[in-house]
Order: structure tokens, then sequence, then C-alpha cells
């Protein structure tokens, strides 16, 4: 574990960097992976394996989005 993280004080570039990297390694992570996914779904399965792939992708975003609502603090 890093040193602890505070948010009134620390630098506010630092923070944000620290923030904003691991955001976009964590981007870049699911693009590899989703185009991963489609070449081997791609060229194993074929068209309708694509189809089912995007489907699934949606549907699984739009889910995440219903959770993370129901959680959500007011």
């Amino acid at each position: 574990m890093g040193k602890k993280i505070d948010l009134l004080s620390d630098n506010i570039p630092k923070l944000l960097d620290r923030y904003l990297s691991t955001g976009i390694w964590g981007m870049l992570m699911f693009f590899l992976y989703i185009l991963l996914n489609t070449i081997i779904v791609g060229q194993g399965v074929g068209r309708e394996g694509l189809v089912a792939l995007v489907i699934i992708i949606i549907v699984g975003k739009s889910e995440e989005k219903n959770i993370n609502a129901c959680f959500k603090e007011d």
C-alpha cells in the first residue's frame, strides 16, 4: 500500500495526475479486452457471435448503470 491520500490538503495537480492516469489505464485495458474479444469471437464463431457479443456488451453496460444508481447516496 502506498501513502494515504488527503484530498483536502494534497497537491491538486499531483492528485489529478494520479486519478487521471488510473482512469486512462483502466479505459485502455477495457478497450484492449473488447478488441481482442471481438477478434477472437469474429474468427471463431463469425457474424452471429459478433452480434451476440455486441448485445452482451450493451446490456452489461446498461445493467452496470442501473446497479450503480441503486447504491447512489443522496
